[in-house]
Protein backbone atom coordinates (compact mmCIF):
# COMPACT_ATOMS: atom_id res chain seq x y z
CA UNK A 1 0.00 0.00 0.00
CA UNK A 2 3.25 2.02 0.47
CA UNK A 3 4.09 2.13 -3.11
CA UNK A 4 0.72 2.11 -4.42
CA UNK A 5 0.60 5.52 -5.44
CA UNK A 6 4.12 6.05 -6.58
CA UNK A 7 4.41 2.77 -8.51
CA UNK A 8 0.34 3.08 -10.14
CA UNK A 9 -1.25 6.44 -9.63
CA UNK A 10 2.22 8.18 -10.82
CA UNK A 11 2.30 6.29 -14.02
CA UNK A 12 -1.34 6.11 -14.70
CA UNK A 13 -1.77 2.74 -14.02
CA UNK A 14 -5.57 3.09 -12.39
CA UNK A 15 -7.38 -0.37 -13.58
CA UNK A 16 -3.66 -2.15 -11.60
CA UNK A 17 -4.27 0.14 -8.33
CA UNK A 18 -8.06 -0.57 -8.22
CA UNK A 19 -7.37 -4.43 -8.80
CA UNK A 20 -4.70 -4.53 -5.76
CA UNK A 21 -7.01 -2.42 -3.56
CA UNK A 22 -9.83 -5.02 -4.35
CA UNK A 23 -7.39 -7.95 -3.51
CA UNK A 24 -6.31 -6.72 -0.48
CA UNK A 25 -10.03 -5.54 0.40
CA UNK A 26 -11.18 -9.03 -0.32
CA UNK A 27 -8.26 -10.91 2.06
CA UNK A 28 -10.23 -9.23 4.76
CA UNK A 29 -10.21 -11.95 7.85
CA UNK A 30 -11.23 -11.13 11.31
CA UNK A 31 -11.58 -7.80 10.63
CA UNK A 32 -7.65 -7.12 9.49
CA UNK A 33 -6.42 -6.09 6.59
CA UNK A 34 -3.32 -8.25 5.12
CA UNK A 35 0.16 -6.22 4.97
CA UNK A 36 1.36 -8.50 2.60
CA UNK A 37 1.00 -11.97 0.46
CA UNK A 38 3.20 -14.71 0.93
CA UNK A 39 5.92 -15.15 -2.24
CA UNK A 40 4.15 -18.65 -3.20
CA UNK A 41 0.88 -17.83 -3.32
CA UNK A 42 -0.28 -19.69 -0.51
CA UNK A 43 -2.06 -16.70 1.49
CA UNK A 44 -1.68 -13.63 3.58
CA UNK A 45 -0.16 -12.21 5.94
CA UNK A 46 -1.57 -10.23 8.87
CA UNK A 47 1.42 -8.41 10.98
CA UNK A 48 1.02 -5.30 11.31
CA UNK A 49 -0.90 -2.43 13.01
CA UNK A 50 -1.07 0.26 10.37
CA UNK A 51 -2.51 -2.02 7.04
CA UNK A 52 -5.48 -0.25 7.58
CA UNK A 53 -4.30 3.04 7.59
CA UNK A 54 -1.88 2.66 4.30
CA UNK A 55 -5.39 1.01 2.78
CA UNK A 56 -7.62 4.16 3.12
CA UNK A 57 -4.77 6.62 2.15
CA UNK A 58 -4.22 4.49 -0.88
CA UNK A 59 -8.19 4.71 -1.65
CA UNK A 60 -8.04 8.10 -0.78
CA UNK A 61 -5.19 8.96 -3.12
CA UNK A 62 -6.91 6.33 -6.61
CA UNK A 63 -9.88 8.35 -6.09
CA UNK A 64 -8.37 12.60 -5.99
CA UNK A 65 -5.81 11.01 -8.68
CA UNK A 66 -8.13 9.38 -10.87
CA UNK A 67 -11.24 10.86 -10.55
CA UNK A 68 -13.01 7.80 -9.56
CA UNK A 69 -15.20 7.96 -6.95
CA UNK A 70 -18.03 5.32 -8.01
CA UNK A 71 -14.74 2.85 -6.73
CA UNK A 72 -14.43 3.77 -3.33
CA UNK A 73 -14.20 0.85 -0.48
CA UNK A 74 -17.20 0.05 -0.60
CA UNK A 75 -17.06 -1.40 -3.98
CA UNK A 76 -14.45 -3.24 -2.85
CA UNK A 77 -14.97 -4.97 0.60
CA UNK A 78 -17.52 -7.88 0.01
CA UNK A 79 -21.05 -7.73 1.30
Amino acid sequence: MISLPGLCLTTGRFGVARDILAAFAGAVHDGLLPNRFTDSGTGAEYNTVDASLWFFHAVHQYAVQSGDWTSRPGRCFPS
